[in-house]
């Protein structure tokens, strides 16, 4: 019985741990994107429209 009780709680420790790890990944990629500069947000926004012959000008 007090192994059944050792396991429940573990599982319940490593669901909090993991929930906890993904928040943390959640919150610090939202803080990364929302202090991107706007410059670099409009570019990359604009990637999948712009041509080859755009980014060789571009970035040359």
């Amino acid at each position: 019985m007090f192994r059944r009780l050792l396991v429940t709680d573990l599982m319940n420790d490593f669901a909090l741990i993991t929930f906890a790890i993904f928040f943390l990944i959640f919150i610090f990629t939202a803080i990364w994107a929302l202090s991107l500069p706007k410059k670099r947000v409009n570019h990359m926004a604009n990637l999948p429209l712009e041509s080859d012959q755009d980014n060789d000008e571009h970035h040359a």
